[in-house]
């Protein structure tokens, strides 16, 4: 059964991009202990074969791929030609389709929330431990959360290599600040702090409607601080009516309580075209996608009073090596190369969230992007990110959660009801899943 994660588009952050910058890749060569392997001549010496890149999101092109990575990886290594391969709303292009055809698939672009239905559930996978250990690639680079979720799926192993990320921050409009007064917000604010400041900017003034404060709930719960899963992973039972979930739920729906702030309407709308929206919780890399005469900035992401030091979760993308690659020396070399600091520094001048540990490189983000300047982007890296822990069955009882939440907001529910609920939902809907494979 197909599971996959709504709502983490890169295949739109990558367009945005691409729109803003007219990004096309520049290409030069480098040497970097741990990411590069060797030089161009060494390299053109090599027998040339076609790379196979399968990308799971619909949302952009292969002219957009290669302009991305493409173009950048044919210049470093002259071999390699990488073909792009795009799963579209055109019949046969699903990974299982092409597989059951006879098209040979090298690497799988995808992110954490796809990984199971792409590259797990077509038996795809590749432990590079061995690849990691003779290349000398040094781990202790990349930020670690990034690592720890892919060896958590694959239960210690390691089927490939982060190569961008994302995660949550708070926007806010800073002209409907000025409007009423109120002083702007800082990084390391709580919930309760954000619900006052909600309370003072939700009126009506001129006929207008202002909101004070939205949020997406589903990323939220799913990058929650808490480091909450939504499964348990041995047991496979929803863990819904957790405490955590309980505090998280009573503390953010009390936002839609104040009166002339219910949670009706498209919040991205209201903020980014009405602009009446003062502040919302979205992912890191909803920033591209602002109107670039829009007065924005950003804080770290809120706190909950009982997780006051730790950061919303990660959500990397990854560049996965398959079982059937018949290049998997020359491969690995080309995603170690993705995560380069030259490619790196590259991905993050352009809007794209680092997967290094490097302050500098974080520093960059959005640079080569008029609408991030002056914009305070050290609030998209967390000093900690919280740890994750996924299943196959997260996508299918997500919805679950978010109706539990959808009816405590209206008022319909108490939250233990709601998430007593949403328990016995999603067990059907695991236990129904299971059968299906058997």
């Amino acid at each position: 059964m197909k599971q996959h994660i709504e709502g983490f588009k890169p295949g739109i952050l990558l367009l945005a991009i691409t729109a803003a910058s007219g990004l096309l890749l520049s290409s030069c060569a480098r040497t970097e202990p741990g990411t590069e392997q060797g030089s161009t001549a060494q390299q053109t010496a090599k027998k040339p074969f076609e790379l196979v890149i399968y990308q799971t999101n619909s949302d952009f092109t292969e002219e957009q791929l290669m302009e991305i990575y493409g173009n950048k990886i044919k210049a470093r290594f002259p071999h390699i030609t990488p073909k792009f391969l795009m799963l579209t709303k055109d019949k046969g292009t699903e990974l299982p389709n092409l597989i059951a055809s006879g098209q040979r698939i090298d690497l799988i672009y995808t992110s954490i929330g796809a990984t199971y239905s792409s590259l797990i559930d077509n038996q795809y996978q590749y432990d590079i431990t061995p690849l990691i250990k003779q290349n000398n690639f040094d781990l202790s680079r990349i930020e670690p959360s990034t690592i720890d979720i892919l060896k958590q799926i694959g239960n210690g192993q390691m089927y490939g290599l982060p190569v961008v990320n994302q995660s949550l921050t708070l926007y806010y409009n800073k002209d409907i600040f000025d409007r009423f007064g109120i002083g702007y917000l800082k990084d390391g604010m709580s919930w309760d702090e954000i619900y006052e400041v909600a309370k003072k900017l939700t009126r009506t003034e001129g006929g207008v409607k202002y909101k004070g404060l939205m949020y997406s709930f589903g990323h939220v719960a799913r990058l929650n601080p808490y480091g909450q899963p939504y499964i348990d992973p041995k047991s496979m039972k929803p863990l819904f009516d957790s405490d955590k979930f309980k505090s998280m739920i009573t503390t953010l729906s009390r936002n839609y309580t104040i009166p002339g702030n219910d949670s009706s309407g498209n919040a991205t709308n209201l903020f980014r075209s009405d602009r009446t929206l003062a502040m919302y919780a979205m992912l890191t890399g909803h920033g591209l996608l602002l109107p670039t005469d829009l007065n924005w900035d950003i804080v770290s992401f809120p706190y909950f009073s009982d997780a006051k030091d730790m950061g919303p979760q990660s959500y990397p993308n990854y560049f996965y090596i398959t079982k059937v690659n018949e290049h998997k020396q020359d491969s690995f070399e080309v995603i170690a190369y993705l995560t380069s600091d030259e490619m790196q520094s590259h991905l993050s001048k352009k809007g794209f969230e680092t997967i290094l540990k490097n302050p500098d490189i974080r520093k960059m983000y959005g640079q080569d992007l008029a609408h991030y300047k002056n914009k305070n982007v050290s609030a998209l890296f967390p000093e900690k990110y919280a740890p994750s822990i996924w299943t196959e069955y997260n996508g299918l009882v997500e919805k679950r959660l978010i109706s539990a939440h959808d009816t405590v907001a209206k008022g319909k529910k108490d939250v233990n009801t709601a998430l007593r609920t949403a328990v016995e939902q999603a067990s059907a809907d695991i236990e129904t899943a299971v059968k299906s494979k058997k």
